[in-house]
Parts: C-alpha cells; sequence; structure tokens
C-alpha cells in the first residue's frame, strides 16, 4: 500500500514492485490534490511545491495507470464543497461490488488506457487542468492484469468521511482486494 509518496521510487524499486506484482502480489497507490511537499531552491530560495502525483505515478507506470496533476470538482452536485466529488458510474469489478455512489475529497483524476476505469462520475465532474470532463478520466484504475489499483484520494479511508455515502462498503472492498492475491510459485520460491 502506498499512499501519497513524496518521491519518486527508483529504478530498482519499481522493479522490485513490479515483480511483486507478477507473482500475483496486490499493490494499492493512494494520491490526494490537497497533499504536497514544500521544497526550497538552493540557490534562490524560492519555495517549489511538489505534488504527489510525479512519485505515484514512478510506481504506477509499468502497470499502464496515471494519475494527473489535477483535482476533479463538480459545481453542480457535490457533498459540501465543490471539490468533494460524487461518483456513481462503476466498472464491474470485486472493488465496486454493492456500491452506489461514493464520495472522494480533492481527488486527482486518474486514467487507464489498457485497464479498468473504476469510479466514473457524471458528466458535471470536470479536471481543473482543463475545466472539461474526460469519460477516460475518473476517480479510481485498475490495472490490465487486475492486480494494481490506483486512487486520486485517500481522505475517504479516514473518519469521518468513511461515514459517508457507500466508502465503508468501497474501504472494506479494498480490504479483501488487498488480502486476496494469488501467489504464483515459481523456481524462485525453492531455489534449492
Amino acid at each position: 500500500v502506498v499512499i501519497s509518496p513524496t518521491i519518486p521510487y527508483t529504478a530498482d524499486e519499481t522493479r522490485i514492485l513490479k515483480n511483486f506484482v507478477s507473482r500475483g502480489g496486490r499493490l494499492l497507490v493512494f494520491t490526494d490534490a490537497t497533499r504536497n511537499v514544500l521544497y526550497f531552491d538552493y540557490i534562490s530560495g524560492n519555495p517549489i511545491v511538489y505534488g504527489d502525483v510525479n512519485a505515484a505515478n514512478s510506481v504506477l507506470a509499468p502497470f499502464d495507470i496515471s494519475i494527473n496533476n489535477d483535482y476533479l470538482y463538480n459545481l453542480e452536485e457535490n457533498e459540501g464543497n465543490f471539490r468533494n466529488v460524487f461518483f456513481d458510474d462503476f466498472a464491474k469489478n470485486e472493488l465496486t461490488f454493492g456500491l452506489k455512489e461514493v464520495a472522494l475529497y480533492g481527488t486527482h483524476s486518474v486514467e487507464s488506457p489498457s485497464g479498468l476505469l473504476l469510479l466514473r462520475g457524471t458528466e458535471f465532474n470536470l479536471s481543473s487542468a482543463n475545466d472539461a470532463n474526460d469519460p477516460a478520466q475518473g476517480g479510481a484504475a485498475l490495472s490490465k492484469d487486475g492486480n494494481v489499483a490506483a486512487f486520486g484520494d485517500f481522505t475517504f479511508l479516514a473518519s469521518p468521511y468513511n461515514n459517508y455515502t457507500d466508502n465503508a462498503s468501497l474501504i472494506a472492498n479494498l480490504a479483501d482486494f488487498a488480502l486476496s492475491g494469488r501467489k504464483i510459485t515459481t523456481l524462485d520460491n525453492f531455489p534449492f
């Protein structure tokens, strides 16, 4: 489980995670549009805001999932704030089983050309990058092999947000997903 990473993963760390997933392991990556790290340029002293998207994408790139450096918003229907968006269109998957509506709080948009877009909202869920709705983007995506899930938000995991809409059911589904990986046994497991 990776939650809002601040430093990009090295090539070795990415390779290790890729091998873990290829052997049947499950990987969950969560980011959040409201979380940033502030660095200062050593020469000029100017502040540099570094979001978690770049670090998360270094892990997700081998699985054809990307998280965009934006946030989704909805001016028509939201949960008390335009950045708290609802999702009510779900792909058929164990992660979305039993869901009717979930709310994400300050979420990046997520996409996966070869994978499965798990959470889609209404046509009024817009990206801050271009103030438009893109049907290929949503709040979460699953890799083609079904072992990697990425979410643009993690606030929904914490109290009191976990008790709103069907967020608790989504969290239960995430726990089942994380624990249901099937290890593929190879000769590497028994080298002698």
